[in-house]
């Protein structure tokens, strides 16, 4: 560590056609209180007017300029032109409160075994307008262990600091990841496995969220799930529970997603939504065997079983994300969807109180097309007793 109690700190800013926000980043970070700072730069390739913006800086910036290849490869090019003993990596559609590079100094300084400080960041919508919530609910603001980053545990690179030497001895950003997602859940990863972590119980600044960006994070999930399931620690006989806690993080985490494009498509689910989730299911059982099915309770259908509308769509896709469906409801797999049907027709029908079930508001959406599709499917809306019990068995479940 440096002599100084004030190393200098470079932070890194990578961007890719952030003309609208990209100035709120720099402007956050030259309006920290720590002065030794530097702000690198890294312009991967904007095709809009981000180039001309970062010029007016001129020398409050380090900029630096590459042909566009990916966040993973913009970071790892501002790791290797930053010149400072700790590393602040800030996204361009991000920003920080004055303090948070003082704040987090402080935390380096004082704990020589941290190799990584990190905080909480406020939600905010595309104007910078706060959502009303935090990138770290309540129960994630805590210092993590290796297992608990593995098990899903994940915070934003905005709100971290860390020392740069640790940070090349665990190897940069791996390149395979071009697109934001997952690119940073797996360099903390490698990172936690040489150095501990720190939690400062403080927002640190702002995050942009944005539900499509969300959704998009998605395509790289099976590439970080096959990189960290051939992870040596997870192949240790003993360590059965670490790998069951692994694939239950890994289908709970593209459940979310899926979920949140759902509310995306404003609970419309179309084909290629099913053939995506219904490619998770098999991908996953094909990367973690047995397993998989035997953690989750999921497994994939044949989709060219079922004659496919709006409602339709809409059941298998929960029953593709429900274990408790596929258990209830094993018929499906055959192609017999009439007591699925029956089911969610009656939840939407229920009232709330009779069926606590977090789908009943998606369903009910859905309620014309639902009584029309049982119609169909069976001539008649009455119940079998033995059809009520598993409606009643899942109804009072509630899911999310």
């Amino acid at each position: 560590m440096s002599e100084s109690n004030s190393p200098l700190v470079s932070v890194i800013i990578p961007v890719f056609n952030g003309q609208e926000t990209i100035c709120r980043a720099i402007d956050s970070a030259l309006e920290q209180t720590y002065a030794e700072r530097e702000i690198v730069v890294v312009d991967d390739g904007s095709t809009d007017s981000t180039l001309e913006l970062l010029r007016g800086y001129g020398s409050r910036i380090q900029l630096v300029q590459q042909k566009h290849s990916g966040v993973s490869i913009a970071r790892n090019t501002g790791l290797s032109a930053a010149r400072g003993e700790y590393i602040a990596f800030l996204d361009c559609d991000d920003r920080w409160i004055p303090e948070k590079l003082q704040l987090q100094v402080d935390i380096l300084n004082q704990y020589p075994s941290v190799g990584l400080t990190f905080g909480n960041l406020e939600l905010v919508d595309k104007k910078g307008e706060k959502l009303g919530s935090t990138s770290l609910s309540s129960n994630w603001r805590y210092s993590p262990s290796w297992e608990d980053m593995l098990a899903g545990f994940r915070f934003t690179p905005s709100s971290a600091m860390g020392r740069k030497e640790l940070m090349d001895k665990s190897g940069g950003f791996d390149a395979d990841f071009v697109t934001p997602g997952y690119e940073d859940t797996d360099f903390f990863l490698r990172l936690r496995e040489i150095t501990d972590f720190h939690y400062l119980d403080v927002c640190l600044g702002y995050y942009f969220f944005d539900l499509a960006r969300q959704v998009r994070y998605l395509s790289n999930l099976l590439i970080y799930a096959r990189k960290q399931w051939n992870n040596p620690r997870l192949q240790i006989p003993a360590n059965d529970r670490l790998r069951d806690g692994f694939v239950g993080a890994c289908a709970s985490a593209s459940l979310h997603f899926l979920r949140l494009q759902l509310k995306l498509e404003q609970n419309e689910v179309s084909k290629e939504m099913l053939q995506r989730i219904n490619g998770f299911h098999e991908s996953f059982r094909s990367l973690f065997g047995e397993s998989y099915k035997r953690v989750t309770g999921l497994d994939s259908i044949n989709l060219s079983r079922y004659e496919l509308n709006s409602a339709v769509s809409l059941l298998l896709f929960l029953y593709l994300c429900r274990p408790d469906l596929q258990t209830a409801f094993a018929d499906v797999g055959s192609g017999d969807i009439s007591k699925l049907v029956d089911w969610g027709t009656n939840v939407a029908q229920s009232k709330e109180d009779v069926y606590s079930d977090s789908d009943r508001p998606i369903l009910l959406a859905h309620l014309d097309e639902l009584g029309q599709l049982r119609e169909k499917s069976k001539g008649s809306p009455r119940l079998t007793s033995r059809l009520k019990t598993l409606i009643i068995a899942v109804g009072f479940r509630s899911h999310s």
